[in-house]
């Protein structure tokens, strides 16, 4: 049994990423936002145990790396680093210095943890390799006897690890008798915008909505230098935290966004990120909160995990030793919150300088996002794409 824990995350390849978002999207046009970095991690989890077809299967709809779980590890101790400041650095600050280092610092929490039934014995190795790579100990509860205490354990920690954005992961039902194992993944990331909106030009202006009447929210402006493509079909915009590792992309359709959708699924980010060069652009934004859940047994079966939730066929001989194991749920939820300084969803933070001369008289491009749009959280170094969404409704 897998839980998945997002709290603003996303996945190794954005292949992945991509072809995870056709699969939610294809069943709501509602808001959408997930973590395919958390779903990724969780079920690498997975793979560590599984062997035969279900470990390639795992591995070839994840992408996972020739030496995952060794590169899932380096993945890991990159942004573990990423958030933390440098210590020598800090000594010689003054306070205002100081003071702009924690504006500009990236809050980016990963926590993995192993749920067992207490009289269930895993291998020892499989226990090592979570552990070591993955830094996911291992605490047994006692499903059989004690569901509900054992689900308010888990929802706690996870709770705890997400700062409060995802209070009840595991829902009523989830723990049965013959639970054995559940593998959680939470991530908590919070991030300051390189360049902040001011607070002072945020006021309330029309959302076109597709299918409904436009919608007065709270839009965000600023003017200033970014990265920016201009295709035939969409505008992309990319507004970095921090130092600039951490950017969210914006892509903002020139017609119906199904069609934006379609080149994502398709492999469109690259192109869109080649495309990317300076510009200086008025930004209009909304300013939004979004929450999503889903239910991704079915999703990762159409994508190709076959086995691995049918009793009998899944092979996580490498968790116990026996071929008894499968997955029978994985449970995901994302929280985000975008405003003028920056994005919370259980999530992370950058911010970049740049410097130059006198700059000649230039032209501003607009970039207008008062309509459906879609956006992703990754890290420009690794290429992880950490969040995926989509605003249909800002008011919603």
């Amino acid at each position: 049994m897998v839980t998945l824990a997002t709290v603003l995350l996303a996945t190794a390849e954005p292949d992945f990423a991509a072809r995870l978002y056709g699969e939610l999207a294809a069943h709501s046009r509602e808001n959408l936002f997930y973590s395919p970095a958390s779903v990724r991690l969780a079920l690498a989890m997975v793979h560590a145990g599984a062997r035969g077809e279900t470990a390639t299967e795992i591995r070839r709809v994840l992408q996972l790396s020739p030496d995952a779980p060794s590169a899932d590890k380096r993945l890991l101790a990159s942004w573990q680093a990423l958030a933390q400041p440098d210590t020598n650095a800090i000594q010689s600050m003054n306070a205002y210095q100081e003071e702009a280092l924690a504006r500009r610092r990236i809050v980016l929490h990963i926590a993995n943890r192993l749920w067992g039934a207490k009289e269930f014995k895993f291998l020892p190795a499989y226990l090592s390799v979570l552990r070591d790579a993955y830094g996911a100990p291992l605490e047994l509860l006692d499903f059989k006897n004690a569901a509900e205490p054992s689900r308010k354990t888990i929802n706690a920690s996870v709770a705890k690890d997400t700062e409060g954005k995802i209070p009840e992961l595991v829902p009523n039902g989830f723990i049965i008798e013959s639970t054995k194992l559940v593998i959680t993944n939470a991530i908590y990331f919070k991030a300051s915008w390189r360049n902040p909106f001011a607070k002072s030009r945020t006021n309330d202006e029309d959302f076109h909505r597709s299918e409904k009447p436009a919608v007065k929210v709270p839009m965000m402006h600023q003017v200033d230098h970014f990265s920016l493509a201009d295709t035939a079909d969409a505008q992309v915009l990319e507004l970095p935290y921090g130092d600039g590792e951490l950017v969210m992309d914006i892509v903002l359709p020139k017609a119906a966004l199904s069609a934006t959708e379609s080149a994502f699924v398709a492999g469109g980010l690259a192109q869109w990120l080649t495309a990317l060069k300076p510009a200086k652009v008025a930004i209009t934004l909304p300013r939004y909160k979004t929450r999503s859940s889903a239910d991704l047994a079915k999703t990762l079966e159409a994508l190709g995990m076959n086995t691995l939730f049918t009793f009998g066929k899944a092979d996580l001989s490498g968790m116990d030793g026996s071929h008894l194991l499968y997955v029978s749920r994985v449970v995901h939820q994302a929280y985000v919150d975008v405003n003028e300084e920056g994005t919370e969803a259980a999530a992370a933070t950058a911010v970049g300088m740049a410097a130059g001369g006198m700059p000649m008289p230039e032209k501003i491009v607009p970039f207008v996002a008062n309509k459906p749009f879609l956006y992703l959280i990754r890290d420009t170094r690794s290429k992880e794409v950490l969040f995926v969404g989509r605003l249909i409704d800002p008011s919603a």
